[in-house]
């Protein structure tokens, strides 16, 4: 039996909707609100993998970053689709609580949807990520030394 006693993925999802958020001007969303207005990015995690080792937590958490658009706006995806690709690669993401050690791409489709007329462009993106651990606590300071303590009786 595997035990999974940890997950990073809500918290690299934390840290891509904030660069995706503030490094565009589209909508980011997780869950797509009812009748929400073209065009918008969506994250979704796809995937999780654990690559720990004996002294820390680590993660691989697979995601697709995929953004919507009308069909005559085509171009809009494909250039939302490189402004996301030079924010993956130009600016530091924050993971809370991770160190980020990469980000690869590993799938870039655009296509047509069949329904609404709608073209979408999908990125998917391996976050590699590592827990930092916590500091240690320092250990409590005896008020003597032992030299002050003795009274000089061996």
């Amino acid at each position: 039996m595997i035990l999974i006693n940890k997950s990073a993925s809500a918290d690299v999802l934390k840290g891509l909707y904030t660069l995706l958020s503030t490094g565009q001007s589209l909508p980011v969303y997780d869950h797509v609100p009812e009748g929400a207005d073209l065009p918008y990015i969506t994250i979704e995690v796809m995937s999780e993998r654990d690559f720990s080792t004996k002294t820390n937590f680590g993660s691989n958490v697979e995601v697709d970053i995929t953004n919507y658009a009308y069909a005559l706006e085509s171009k809009t995806v494909q250039e939302v689709t490189g402004t996301i690709i030079s924010l993956l690669k130009e600016s530091d993401l924050t993971v809370e609580g991770y160190r980020v050690i990469g980000i690869d791409l590993s799938r870039n489709d655009c296509a047509a949807a069949s329904v609404d007329n709608v073209y979408y462009g999908t990125l998917s993106i391996d976050v590699w990520v590592e827990e930092i651990p916590e500091a240690d606590t320092p250990s409590e300071t005896p008020s003597e030394t032992p030299s002050e303590a003795s009274d000089g009786e061996i």
